[in-house]
């Protein structure tokens, strides 16, 4: 299957690995394989505030 990929990706796409997708498992298998091989992402300096909104009532018709 072909993809029209942007132009500016497009020369990147070959060299990315493939695999068969038709087992769940060794799906989530490569998928960890890869976010493993990523440099940890450094969070200092920011904060998580949840913030909590009221949510309007659906008005009856």
């Amino acid at each position: 299957m072909t993809y029209a990929f942007d132009p500016e990706i497009a020369e990147v796409v070959p060299l990315l690995p493939t695999r068969d997708s038709t087992s769940p498992a060794a799906a989530r298998a490569f998928l960890s394989e890869m976010m493993a091989q990523l440099p940890a992402v450094d969070t200092t300096g920011y904060s998580l505030k949840i913030a909590r909104f009221p949510v309007m009532q659906p008005i009856p018709m």
